[in-house]
């Protein structure tokens, strides 16, 4: 309902909840891509949500004794505005460099979920297409990209609070940003998440962004 996908009815509304419904997603990802027309950004948004709808946790590989030259391989892929966008970076050299082994083994980045990152996005976009939702890029402009994101993943917020801790919009929850994030440092005033992850402490992680 929060995402406007069902009406007062219980019915799926047209044409949004009837377009979220023919995606093989989860409704937050189908809100943002299906938003993305709106800011100009498809195929931004395209390659965001391709990359975070598979294993998040297994794109970056960080042997145990290889933990410090991992990180620097990776220094050039990192984005200042968060997770999100790095992902998309991570996406884009992949296709520029030719989609190869060579250069997700010098990244430590894994081929296998980049592989499998393509696929779900040529999915999507014959989808998009065949709903005939404008597929268009915002280029460099990544606040466009942010704010469809933040159309799906509004519920998915938080705000820093004075004593630097981060307060879960929707639900309340003190969370924290979690220390693989790029954004761990920089203590934004509000990141959007993709989820949360419960250890000894509540950590937001996933795509994390700054609001923009």
């Amino acid at each position: 309902v929060a995402l406007g996908a069902i009406d007062k009815k219980g019915n799926l509304s047209k044409p949004l909840g009837e377009q979220m419904a023919l995606m093989p997603l989860e409704p937050k990802y189908s809100k943002a891509l299906l938003c993305s027309s709106k800011y100009e950004c498809a195929e931004e948004v395209l390659s965001i949500v391709s990359v975070i709808s598979c294993d998040m946790g297994a794109l970056f590989v960080s042997p145990r004794d290889k933990r410090r030259e991992a990180a620097q391989a990776r220094t050039s892929l990192i984005a200042p505005e968060g997770d999100l966008v790095t992902y998309l970076h991570v996406f884009a050299q992949y296709k520029k460099t030719g989609m190869t082994k060579n250069w997700c083994a010098k990244h430590y980045v894994s081929f296998r979920a980049l592989r499998q990152a393509v696929k779900v996005r040529q999915q999507l976009k014959r989808l998009l297409s065949r709903l005939k939702i404008p597929i268009s890029s915002c280029g460099e402009e990544y606040s466009y990209a942010c704010k469809a994101l933040l159309a799906g993943f509004f519920l998915n917020t938080a705000r820093r609070q004075p004593n630097g801790e981060y307060r879960a919009l929707s639900t309340g929850q003190e969370v924290r940003i979690h220390p693989s994030s790029v954004l761990c440092r920089s203590k934004p005033e509000c990141v959007i998440f993709n989820e949360l992850v419960l250890t000894s402490q509540k950590y937001s992680a996933g795509g994390k962004n700054h609001l923009i």
